[in-house]
């Protein structure tokens, strides 16, 4: 068996055939400061492997609450459009009332003059008759 690769120091490929052997240069196997070099690294990436999981555990948590607050905002505005509807059926049935209310006014005022003529003539009749009587 050859000896591991410089690239994964765990993978033994297998020994190269006579006439190979001479043509292929030798590497050394990595020292103890590959080693500690490739270690750092290790430890490096692993850090910053476990500090994008972080990232993304809060942005997940961060998109949960957005969808969240989303769907409460729906809600929300699904209540107000059906309260806006109401609204909207209350001041038509209020807007014909109030029509209703005014062209009722309208003859009232117009029966309340026929009556007050009415009332004035009577009472021109009646100082007539008083006058008549006294005479």
């Amino acid at each position: 068996m050859a000896p591991p690769t410089e690239r994964n120091p765990r993978i033994v490929l297998p020994s190269p055939t006579p006439e190979k052997r001479s043509s292929r240069r030798r590497t050394a196997l990595p020292g103890p400061t590959t080693r500690s070099r490739t270690s750092t690294t290790i430890q490096s990436l692993r850090g910053d492997r476990s500090e994008l999981r972080r990232r993304i555990d809060d942005i997940r948590s961060e998109m949960d609450r957005s969808e969240s607050e989303s769907k409460s905002l729906a809600l929300h505005a699904s209540y107000l459009e059906g309260e806006l509807v109401r609204t909207q059926e209350d001041l038509t049935a209020a807007s014909a009332a109030a029509a209703d209310a005014e062209a009722e006014l309208s003859l009232l005022k117009s029966s309340l003059k026929t009556l007050e003529a009415s009332a004035a003539a009577k009472d021109a009749r009646i100082a007539d008759l008083e006058t008549e009587r006294m005479t």
